[in-house]
């Protein structure tokens, strides 16, 4: 069986390179500071700096200075890999084997280093082929042409389909009403019906959002293939 982990890669740059990713999922497509990365890894950004030079020299990310990181194409397909395994094995460990949403992640971080795409194929079908992870973060495809769905704002979300929100770039205060009501990166919304003046209602988790049609168009989103109360019963159930 092939590991996807590149001969090159060691388990160090993978971890920078899965962190990189997680932190992007909350600003899609934001350049991420060293700042942040030093701060989630418990380093100094002195430490952070030099690896991403070296990630840079191998063509896994893009340094852009006094803005931060963003991932290659390749870099992308490494951390997309090994998020894929580690969400796989949360669902597992906690759906199967009783572990609780923090245990399943600390120990997916070590099972990830060890899994291969064919386990992950077979982990999945034995999963009946999750969607989210416990934490309702979504599972990356294993088609790589899958991770690159065009997204959408939420003004363009037809009645009835659900979509998880990627990206908000409203103004703080806007974006602390949005979070009081649930619409928060990572959230699953369902368009209940659009107004004539471009507004829209949504249903997430169960509670009703009325949107006018500024903020929509603010708000990007990624639709999804099942529907969203499976995926809200999959996180209840994990």
């Amino acid at each position: 069986m092939n590991n996807h982990k590149s001969e090159d890669t060691s388990e160090s740059e993978e971890m920078y390179l899965l962190t990189i990713a997680r932190m992007t999922e909350q600003n899609a497509n934001r350049p991420v500071p060293i700042t942040q990365i030093a701060e989630e890894l418990g380093l100094q950004p002195v430490s952070v700096h030099q690896m991403i030079r070296k990630l840079e020299d191998s063509d896994l990310v893009n340094y852009l200075p006094y803005k931060g990181v963003l991932l290659t194409n390749m870099g992308e397909t490494i951390a997309c890999t090994f998020l894929r395994f580690h969400r796989l094995w949360e669902v597992f460990l906690t759906t199967h084997l009783g572990f609780t949403v923090e245990e399943a992640s600390e120990i997916a971080c070590e099972l990830e280093h060890a899994s291969t795409e064919e386990l992950a194929k077979r982990l999945e079908t034995y999963l009946d082929g999750p969607v989210f992870s416990p934490k309702g973060k979504l599972i990356p495809p294993s088609d790589p042409e899958e991770r690159h769905l065009p997204t959408i704002t939420l003004s363009n979300l037809k009645a009835g389909k659900d979509a998880i929100i990627l990206q908000i770039k409203t103004d703080e205060a806007a974006r602390a009403f949005l979070a009081s009501e649930g619409v928060t990166p990572g959230a699953i919304v369902t368009s209940l019906g659009t107004g004539s003046t471009g507004d829209i209602l949504v249903d997430v988790n169960g509670n009703s959002v009325h949107l006018g049609e500024k903020i929509t168009h603010q708000i990007n989103i990624k639709p999804v293939p099942v529907p969203a109360s499976q995926i809200r019963m999959e996180q209840k159930l994990a």
